[in-house]
């Protein structure tokens, strides 16, 4: 008999040794480098990065085998599948081939690969300019999603180098957000509250992108790189979840 799960995911304590080392998160080695009318280098990065065209492939194979040389356990009879319909993008969910009691944990996930705002922040640095104005525009709830948004990004921009890059390459590329929706769509195509509700995101997604600017880790080509910054923001909000101590968390 095959079941449908709802994940229950636990977390390393500090006691567990990664037999993956992550990388400085920063550290970029084979790179594109961007150049002015002068010949001088303006920025640069990864050379391998995720290709974020909606025809994409979703490599789940590569991020299947990174998950286990990171040391994520799974229960018995785990497995991941295809969930979508025939003709649609790829939608993978887990299942599992041997009955278990509600509420058993199915994953065991380590530390080190979680992604956490609190830790975001503090690789990144507190950005006063952003946090401003989320601040002004009464919406500093989200700030914690917005350091994830930079994570994300910063990731996207090591490529091959990043300790996610795996895991960045199996996510979709294709979302029906309201982020990813046209003014039109949100408020000539959807019932009033449904399209207020996507409004909004889309107007969070705006604010996101400007406060890109404000960090000086991330290079101007991917600060003017709109479908990455959506990208990127569909990630964080499809994939984040407050852990009830004060952080946001991607597992």
């Amino acid at each position: 008999m095959k079941n449908i799960l709802i994940l229950t995911i636990s977390w390393a304590v500090s006691s567990f040794r990664p037999t993956i080392i992550p990388r400085s998160p920063f550290y970029v080695k084979a790179t594109n480098k961007i150049l002015n009318k002068w010949g001088n280098e303006l920025f640069s990065v990864s050379s391998t990065t995720t290709d974020l065209e909606e025809t994409a492939q979703r490599d789940i194979a590569s991020m299947d085998e990174w998950a286990s040389a990171c040391g994520v356990e799974r229960c018995q009879g785990f497995q991941l599948v295809a969930t979508n319909k025939e003709n649609e993008p790829l939608d993978v969910g887990a299942m599992t081939t041997v009955d278990l009691p509600a509420e058993s944990p199915v994953l065991f996930v380590p530390s080190h690969i979680i992604i956490s705002a609190d830790q975001s922040k503090n690789e990144i640095g507190y950005i006063e300019a952003a946090e401003n104005l989320f601040y002004k525009l009464g919406t500093i709830d989200h700030t914690p999603y917005f350091y994830l948004f930079l994570k994300i990004l910063i990731e996207y921009e090591l490529g091959e180098e990043s300790l996610w890059y795996p895991w960045l390459n199996s996510l979709p590329r294709y979302f029906s957000t309201g982020a990813s929706m046209t003014h039109f769509c949100c408020q000539d195509c959807l019932p009033p509250l449904v399209g207020n509700l996507a409004l909004s995101e889309r107007t969070r997604f705006r604010q996101f992108f400007k406060s890109i600017s404000y960090c000086d880790l991330i290079s101007q080509y991917t600060k003017a790189d709109k479908k990455l910054a959506k990208w990127a923001f569909n990630i964080v909000y499809t994939r984040g979840f407050e852990d009830g101590y004060g952080d946001v968390k991607i597992v």
